[in-house]
């Protein structure tokens, strides 16, 4: 056979190979160190998604889930004190903390309850009590209208489910300008971010700010990410009049003083939502979890032990 027939066959066949190994399904990598002294990875399909866990694995599951820009690390106060009682998770969702980044994933409120689902499915947990911080509260509570049976209470705090107060986020934009949006995510800028959602003094802290920042300046694909949660799930117009459908008591908890979901927001969840109880902090900004654990830790407890009587 001619030479060149040998090596347009050899370089076709590369071609081939090469195409085929980069549109094949590809199983997530596990990391291999913890970021966290409690952390664990598990897979999900095509998402490898990070979790804490707390206390006795052999007794009832509280499952946090965190909020836009947020991770697992925002339940650090709170999650020790309901440990006392519960195994307690906190996860990372996708897109967030050290979960994976794929802007190819909806972000929506859809996808992100199932990832709640097949997350609790794998660590064969057939029923948990859902407490859910701003975004990851209107997942919760999405969540509990899908899936009734696998929900023992259901608890928001200060739930982000008014998209007409949410502005549209070009993808584009942070693309293009992502070196730029990296510089401007220094400590200064988080610290400012940080005073508007918490009076707690320890996020002032180096340590705290940098892990807050970390995802943001160490992967690109987490900006994207965050723009894509906002504008396909904070973004989601059927909100917050699709949650009328909750058939399961809504427990609302929320700081008076929030600036990034004003109580209003609750007032209009209360009138919503057939069954729904409104516990206030007092002096509260949007992190309650954070300006005072041992108030959340409290309500949340009471929550729990009365779904249990």
């Amino acid at each position: 056979m001619d030479s060149n027939l040998w090596i347009a066959l050899l370089l076709t066949m590369t071609l081939v190979m090469g195409f085929v190994w980069w549109f094949w399904p590809k199983k997530p990598i596990l990391p291999i160190e913890r970021p966290f002294h409690n952390s664990n990875f598990v897979e999900l399909g095509d998402l490898c998604i990070h979790y804490q866990e707390w206390g006795n694995a052999k007794k009832t599951c509280i499952l946090l889930v965190h909020g836009l820009g947020a991770s697992s690390f925002t339940w650090r106060l709170l999650a020790p004190l309901l440990a006392k009682n519960y195994y307690v998770i906190a996860l990372d969702l996708p897109g967030f903390g050290y979960s994976t980044k794929d802007p190819n994933f909806s972000h929506n409120l859809e996808d992100q309850s199932l990832v709640l689902k097949n997350f609790l499915l794998s660590k064969k947990i057939k029923k948990a009590h859902l407490v859910g911080s701003s975004m990851g509260g209107a997942i919760v509570m999405y969540f509990a209208m899908q899936e009734k049976n696998m929900v023992a209470s259901l608890t928001a705090i200060s739930p982000a489910t008014e998209p007409r107060f949410i502005k549209n986020i070009k993808l584009g934009f942070f693309a293009a300008f992502y070196r730029p949006v990296k510089f401007f995510l220094q400590r200064y800028t988080i610290k400012q971010i940080m005073r508007e959602i918490s009076h707690q003094q320890e996020n002032q802290s180096p340590e705290v700010l940098d892990q807050y920042l970390r995802a943001y300046r160490k992967e690109p694909n987490s900006i994207l990410c965050f723009a894509k949660a906002v504008d396909h799930l904070l973004r989601d117009t059927r909100m917050p009049s699709i949650y009328k459908d909750i058939n399961i008591k809504l427990n609302l908890l929320w700081g008076d003083n929030d600036r990034i979901t004003p109580i209003k927001m609750a007032h209009t969840l209360e009138s919503i939502v057939p069954e729904c109880e409104l516990h206030i902090l007092s002096g509260g900004l949007h992190h309650i979890m954070e300006d005072d654990p041992p108030w959340c830790a409290k309500i949340i407890t009471q929550i729990t032990d009365q779904s249990r009587s």
